[in-house]
């Protein structure tokens, strides 16, 4: 890669961030559309997940004290072993099924993100269990399914600082496993980490900045903007790996 692309990359990670924190969603949406021409589409989930990780960490640690820890230990026993199925299953997809399934996860992820929102799961183990076995194969063999987890949270009845909390955790443990997955199959070259390392760093300012316009623009319009976006961006992405274009 040349420094223009990492530049382009970085700038766009930026970008990118600061609409994420606006809607409280949107990396993992978006950033498919900057990194599949560049990168290539099998790279986008590894690079992602390595990337996801910086922004985990950062939200856990500020929020460490209204961490959920009972619901997060009942999402992570099934989203860990069914990440890492979807992880290990993503590795062996050609080019186009890799376009296929991202693009498939991005027409998925906006209905079922708004869906679950007015949907209560309970407070039930059964439950519990069943949310983190589909959030853990949706996370571990697609970007942006992050989306679904706050709205099984707000589901199972967390509210508040204690959903982003929550959020933070799950998504910061099952993170690792994912990475370790891509790492142990050899399918995370040192380019790939580099440019990971570009997105998570260069995504760090576009948080203030989004707390600056915060206050200056309309958040449900910008939500709304984002999922017709992603919803046309999928949709190419499945073409595309039909061989229509």
């Amino acid at each position: 890669m040349s420094i223009a692309e990492y530049a382009l990359i970085g700038s766009a990670a930026f970008f990118i961030s600061t609409i994420a924190g606006l809607s409280g969603y949107g990396a993992g949406l978006l950033m498919p559309f900057v990194l599949i021409p560049i990168m290539g589409p099998q790279s986008v989930v590894p690079i992602l997940a390595v990337a996801a990780l910086f922004n985990n960490a950062s939200r856990l640690a500020a929020f460490r004290d209204r961490i959920y820890w009972q619901r997060a230990f009942q999402l992570m026993l099934t989203a860990i072993p069914f990440c890492l199925l979807g992880a290990s299953a993503y590795t062996a997809l050609s080019g186009p099924g890799v376009m296929l399934v991202i693009g498939s996860a991005l027409l998925i992820l906006v209905p079922a993100r708004r869906l679950l929102r007015d949907r209560p799961i309970g407070t039930s183990r059964a439950g519990a269990l069943v949310a983190g076995a589909v959030y853990g194969i949706l996370i571990g063999g697609a970007t942006g399914a992050g989306v679904i987890l706050i709205p099984i949270l707000l589901g199972m009845g967390l509210r508040g600082r204690s959903v982003i909390a929550t959020d933070s955790l799950v998504s910061f443990v099952v993170g690792i496993f994912k990475v370790a997955t891509f790492q142990t199959l050899g399918f995370l070259p040192w380019d790939w980490w580099v440019c990971a390392l570009v997105i998570g760093i260069s995504g760090i300012p576009g948080a203030f900045v989004a707390r600056w316009l915060a206050d200056r623009m309309a958040v449900h319009l910008q939500d709304t903007i984002m999922d017709v976006g992603v919803a046309i961006g999928g949709g190419v992405l499945v073409l595309r790996g039909l061989g229509y274009f």
